[in-house]
């Protein structure tokens, strides 16, 4: 014969049981940000964050440069910035003028 639990016991499977559902649904949730993130970044990645349109990338000393070709905004990915300030000035003078070439 099967005894009923006792109302301690009771107590502590519901707790349990509660327990597995909010893990259950964090899961969920972070399943879901994850998702909606990756959605994010499909739409968005290599568009321009001023004007949408797609960019185009360019090289200027081994660092890749991405261009707007509607506002020809120039973007740069983390640490480009800090290469580009490190170069030899000689060649910073030249990134203007493969700028300007690029653009016309």
């Amino acid at each position: 014969m099967i005894d009923k639990p006792s109302e301690k016991e009771e107590q502590w499977i519901k707790e349990q049981e509660i327990e597995r559902r909010k893990k259950l649904e964090r899961g969920a949730d972070i399943r879901t940000k994850e998702e909606e993130a990756g959605k994010v970044k499909e739409l968005h990645f290599m568009h321009c964050p001023k004007c949408g349109q797609e960019l185009a990338t360019f090289q200027h000393h081994n660092v890749a440069l991405d261009k707007c070709p509607g506002c020809e905004g120039i973007w740069l990915d983390k640490g480009e910035l800090d290469t580009l300030v490190g170069l030899e000035v000689e060649e910073r003078k030249t990134f203007f003028s493969t700028i300007k070439s690029i653009f016309k």
